[in-house]
């Protein structure tokens, strides 16, 4: 396996696979070793390292809103190789069939698949997990070379249940930790890239396809993983997160047309029933306590409980439910730990023959406890059993299942997003009055039971008797389940059988969240089951083709070609090879002093314009070669890519012709002036697999940058609404507001007015006396609406005012540079204003925020160093974009897509007023909307 760190890449970096795995745990190493040693390419993305960061655990922060979640998230998850099972207990049991099976008192109860078809996965899994057999019934007294203990359970009300516990082949006293003993020694087909956090999910236009997902270290570098198969295994949590916080294409989120992902959120109900005295507590223990097998693997250590009898279950309508026994405060003096510690320094004290006071303090710690350790001696070489060492607590513990319930569920926080920009989980975790009862009944049968089987019965826990606050005695076991349930029904479900969410290709998810129940046993063994089971089906169906042995990895040479390198397209050392189409006036004095100050990253290598007076007087000024025509250009220079900026009516013809040279363009808006135009435009360039970016520069002017930092940081929550106040007109004014929501723009409306004016007012266009407002409103498919309104003639008059562009989210607005914002903490509404600051020469250096109880939000100009207008800034930054993108293959900051989406809006608004403000619905048809016009018209007639 080859180990890769983002933060040493080039930005930017592409990445191309055949298998993308989000997280390093029991889901993604579990898949990774079952392609290992294939020609089938495997990328396991992890959030973290090889230690814990704290930035890093972060990411993992929540919002609990429900019923208490007691455990700290430390202890919970972890974002490190090897994922949570670094930290882990290693208990394992599988579900059993009456697990699988509908309950009629258990509303979403069964699962869609068969709990025997699971067993061949089950030992598959057992040997990644380091455990013995494949056992967990009565069946084990056998194995264990005991007789089974009498008197027997009155399985008319409880049954017994065993555990057992995961052993490392590393050191078989803790658990397997997945990052450090599931070894691919000859697996070069398996890469592992740290702190790479998916930021987005990205699929086709109708999101049916998987495509990419967006990666970013938390230093903010940036990467694309292209891959045919996604698979997310990150837990119960961040699985259904991921998919919600995937809404830039659909703002509810990947997968969750019927409002499932994150929803039927179960975890394991933890409870302490009682406690036992600990003079008599040994018959307990010895019962219900650690029975050891051994094998040819070694020992495997198993614990005896008891569960609720499937009669009780079935006839009181309850839940699963287990209980065991923990034992705490093990004294200082454990005669145990003293044998262990001679036993290691003894070989040194017999050859140095020099007696050390820790060693005098272990041997007289075995003197006193002569009984116990010769009673723990017996079991060890008789019963086969460990010993039962002194402890000065002796608890009944009980870990229910949950019902599954719709209404327990994980949201994105309104109000919160970590360091990478993304909402984090706000937890809706509930507890059913069902599982009190369910509670209640364990206690009462204990308390029946076991004075039959001459053991002694235990203080009860005071909620038993207290219907009010019993909630504040329960807690969670850290196992977030079902917030993406498996279901052949996408309307009760987010994926399917094999794991792949229902209608969207090449994305499956995998561990606990897909569980449709809980179960009540530890659910570590069933993950790596299903995970296996899903790798077997990629391998029979998507990598069919794939051969069975690996001859060199086809990822491994693309990671190294990113791996702290320059990107492959440009030359060591060496600047951006660009040609210029045009010479005018927005060449002159816009694109020639942005790549003149940057000369260190740009390199102009010729242009080309039709009229002679410009080309002399371009050549003249710059120094800077001119050709007789485009193709002349690129045949010559073999520049990276084209920056094209004719007049706009000649637009559209240009950009046909330039794309036969098939050379990346950097174009200016419009493309062209309508629909058809620019859908011809995208044609071409995806069949001459030519890239195409836009200048749109508005959407990227400092102050807008600016905000979405603001945006990002959540200071606004959702945005619901942007009004241009004739600030920004046409398409700029359109891509601009758009830029602000997540949703997709799904309908239009529009009128015009028309008032006469003083052609006084209108001092560069006196011709003018009256003007044409249009005011217009776009709808998001998430009810968001933005106001557009703009008229040519605003611009050129002093008295037009304010021209403003006002933003509204559901806990903060933002006019101009003025914001204002609920302070969660005080309760009150801040109100600040945004500081444009610069150096001693006049430079833009930053925009920045001083936000009470949030801190400073500033946004750098990286291009302080030069004497950039906030346009140029602007064209800089697309610039800037358009070199990572052709030289790494990334998506350019405003797509030709973006702009055929913007002149969408603007022609079905223009196509509304005609219509006296009809609403049109997008995707716009341009065809349909001239023949209504067409008849509106005749009909006035």
């Amino acid at each position: 396996m080859n180990f890769f760190d983002l933060r040493e890449f080039s930005d930017n970096a592409l990445i191309e696979t055949d298998i993308c795995i989000v997280g390093s745990g029991t889901v993604g190493l579990s898949i990774a070793k079952e392609f290992a040693g294939t020609n089938v390419d495997v990328l396991v993305l992890e959030s973290g390292g090889l230690k814990t960061e704290e930035q890093t655990q972060k990411l993992y922060d929540i919002e609990s809103v429900g019923d208490l979640r007691i455990i700290n998230q430390e202890n919970l998850r972890r974002r490190i190789l090897g994922g949570s099972s670094s930290v882990w207990t290693g208990r394992c049991a599988p579900f059993d069939e009456y697990d699988f099976e509908y309950r009629d008192w258990i509303q979403y109860s069964g699962w869609p698949i068969d709990r025997r078809e699971l067993d061949p996965y089950l030992e598959r899994a057992g040997e990644y997990l380091g455990l013995g057999p494949h056992c967990y019934n009565e069946k084990l007294w056998q194995q264990f070379k005991v007789n089974p203990p009498k008197p027997s359970l009155n399985q008319q009300f409880l049954e017994p249940v065993f555990w057992q516990f995961s052993k490392s082949p590393s050191d078989p006293n803790t658990s397997v930790n997945f990052g450090r003993d599931l070894a691919f020694p000859k697996a070069p087909n398996i890469n592992l890239l740290l702190h790479a956090n998916v930021i987005h999910i990205n699929t086709n236009a109708e999101a049916t396809q998987f495509k990419s997902v967006e990666v970013s270290t938390l230093e903010g570098k940036k990467g694309l993983v292209q891959a045919k198969v996604l698979v997310l295994g990150c837990g119960g949590i961040e699985n259904a997160r991921l998919l919600l916080a995937s809404n830039r294409l659909i703002s509810q989120g990947l997968g969750n047309q019927h409002d499932l992902v994150g929803r039927f959120l179960m975890d394991h109900t933890l409870y302490v029933l009682g406690h036992f005295d600990p003079e008599d507590a040994d018959r307990v223990r010895d019962r219900f306590g650690f029975y050891w097998l051994d094998n040819e693997k070694g020992r495997h250590t198993y614990l005896h409980g008891v569960s609720l009898s499937q009669e009780i279950q079935r006839s009181e309508h309850l839940l699963k439910c287990h209980a065991y026994i923990e034992e705490y405060d093990l004294p200082d003096d454990n005669p145990w730990v003293s044998m262990k510690r001679l036993k290691s320094t003894l070989k040194s004290t017999l050859k140095s023959r020099k007696i050390s006071q820790t060693t005098k303090q272990d041997a007289q710690v075995l003197i006193s406890n002569f009984g116990d350790v010769s009673r723990g001696l017996h079991r060890r070489i008789m019963k086969h059993r460990p010993q039962l060492s002194r402890a000065r607590r002796i608890e009944l513990h009980c870990m229910l299942e949950q019902l599954p319930d719709p209404n327990s569920r994980i949201k994105l926080s309104q109000a919160r997003r970590d360091s990478l920009g993304i909402p984090i989980s706000e937890i809706d975790w509930k507890i059913s009055d069902l599982e009190r009862q369910t509670a209640l009944k364990m206690g009462q049968l204990i308390v029946q039971e076991f004075p039959l089987l001459n053991l002694p019965v235990p203080h009860l826990s005071p909620w038993i008797n207290n219907e009010e606050n019993w909630k504040n005695y329960f807690g969670e076991k850290a196992h977030p389940t079902g917030s993406t349930r498996l279901s052949t029904n996408p309307k009760v479900g987010v994926v399917d059988t094999n794991l792949q969410v229902h209608g969207i290709a090449g994305i499956f998810v995998a561990g606990s969240s897909v569980f449709p129940t809980s179960g009540a046993v530890n659910p570590t063994l069933m993950i790596v089951a299903l995970s296996i089971r899903l790798a077997d089906w990629l391998k029979a169906t998507l990598f069919k083709q794939h051969s069975a042995q690996a001859t060199e990895s086809k990822l491994f040479p693309t990671l190294k070609e990113s791996y702290i390198k320059p990107p492959a397209t440009s030359r060591e050392g060496a600047p951006i090879k660009i040609g210029l189409v045009g010479a005018g006036q927005r060449i002159s004095e816009m694109y020639w002093p942005i790549l003149r100050h940057q000369a260190e990253n740009y390199e102009v290598v010729g242009f080309t314009t039709q009229s002679e007076h410009r080309a002399r007087e371009f050549a003249s000024k710059t120094g800077i070669s001119v050709f007789s025509s485009p193709a002349e250009l690129v045949q010559q220079q073999n520049p990276d890519f084209l920056i094209s900026c004719v007049a706009s009516t000649f637009n559209e013809a240009t950009l046909m012709n330039l794309l036969d040279l098939q050379v990346p363009i950097l174009t200016e808006t419009p493309l062209a002036w309508s629909v058809t135009g620019g859908g011809k435009i995208l044609k071409k360039a995806a069949i001459n697999q030519t890239k195409l970016a836009v200048a749109e520069q508005f959407p990227f002017l400092p102050l807008e940058q600016f905000k979405q930092q603001l945006i990002a940081a959540g200071i606004f929550g959702d945005i619901y609404a942007a009004h241009n106040d004739f600030s920004s007109y046409r398409y700029h004014g359109i891509a601009q507001l758009r830029r602000y929501f997540k949703g997709k723009p799904i309908s239009v409306r529009s009128v015009d007015y028309g008032f006469g004016v003083d052609p006084h007012y209108y001092r560069s266009q006196p011709q003018w006396s009256n003007i044409q407002w249009q005011m217009g409103t776009v709808t998001f498919d998430d009810r968001a609406v933005f106001f557009h309104h703009y008229s040519d003639h605003y611009a050129v008059s002093d008295l037009c005012f304010p021209q403003t562009i006002r933003l509204y989210g559901k806990s903060g607005t933002m006019v101009d540079y003025d914001v204002r914002y609920f302070n969660q903490h005080s309760g009150r509404v801040e109100m600040v204003k945004a500081i444009r600051k610069e150096n001693g020469s006049g430079n833009l250096v930053s925009i920045e925020a001083s936000l009470p109880d949030v801190g400073t939000i500033t946004w750098e100009n990286p291009f302080a160093a030069h004497p950039f207008t906030d346009e140029q800034i602007a064209v800089a930054t697309i610039l800037k974009a358009m070199a990572l993108s052709v030289s790494t293959g990334t998506s350019p900051l405003y797509t030709a897509e973006d702009f055929l989406t913007d002149i969408s809006i603007m022609q079905a608004l223009h196509y509304s007023a005609q219509r006296n403000g009809a609403e049109i619905t997008l995707p716009f048809n341009e065809i349909a909307q001239k023949a209504l016009v067409v008849v509106k018209n005749r009909l006035k007639k």
